[in-house]
């Protein structure tokens, strides 16, 4: 697991299960996002560009000015998505930098990488995106958000998940037809991750593990954040949760 350090800049490979340091990878700028594909770990950084690093030896893969001042990283097969929200556009790039695709997204906020391309969710119409990347095709369904407001979205066991208050919205790949709303006893879920197949979300209040193969019944589990929650991340069968205020990671084991 790779995560980002501000101070000083760098690039962090985390051991998942022991919450420890393994290295750094030293970067000249601030790391506002990062992703990691095929053995190869990028980062976003502050000054506008995309730098990806063989995860392995720590060498720089390659280097791409994107001019992106608030980026979104997602990644799947061996493609690197990034988003620039600032200006509304989506790039995808190879794992040896070559750009694959180049896209309009006036009002994205939040992105979910597959493997047959990305999808992408505005928060200007509640409408998302899907843009298949080996057919170049594009659909895309609105959503009836209930006036709360685009959340946050990941691609989990053949499906996209929006978050909603207390709820998540279900929205299967092959159709992208809007599924059913499950409830979750969360106040407002702000952060969604996939591990192994499951569904993790999160907010302040804590988190709740959902296997969308098993049931779809939400399970809470015992913990919560009195720092707020800013981040979850997941690698194999483990999941970081990250407080907001506090330097404070909890790490859990999914079974």
């Amino acid at each position: 697991m790779w995560a980002a350090d501000a101070s000083p800049p760098s690039l962090v490979e985390l051991e998942p299960a022991r919450a420890a340091r393994r290295r750094a990878l030293p970067l000249d700028a601030r790391p506002l996002a990062v992703a990691v594909a095929g053995g190869t770990v990028a980062a976003a950084t502050g000054d506008g560009r995309l730098m990806a690093y063989d995860a392995a030896s720590g060498e720089l893969r390659f280097e791409l000015a994107t001019g992106a001042a608030d980026p979104v990283l997602a990644a799947a097969g061996d493609v690197l998505w990034l988003l620039d929200r600032r200006r509304g556009r989506l790039l995808a790039v190879d794992l040896e930098g070559r750009e694959r695709a180049r896209l309009a997204a006036p009002g994205a906020v939040a992105i979910a990488a597959a493997e047959n391309g990305v999808f992408w969710l505005s928060g200007r119409d509640a409408t998302l995106h899907h843009h298949d990347l080996a057919r170049g095709e594009a659909r895309a369904v609105t959503l009836d958000l209930g006036g709360a407001g685009a959340g946050a979205i990941v691609f989990c066991a053949n499906a996209v998940w929006v978050a909603l208050p207390g709820e998540l919205l279900l929205i299967p790949a092959y159709s992208l037809r809007p599924g059913p709303r499950l409830s979750v006893p969360l106040e407002r879920v702000e952060h969604l991750a996939c591990t192994d197949q499951r569904l993790v979300a999160g907010a302040d209040d804590g988190l709740v593990l959902l296997d969308p193969a098993a049931d779809q019944a939400a399970q809470r589990l015992d913990l919560t954040f009195p720092h707020g929650l800013a981040h979850l991340a997941a690698a194999a069968d483990h999941l970081w949760a990250v407080e907001r205020d506090e330097p404070i990671a909890h790490v859990l084991r999914i079974y």
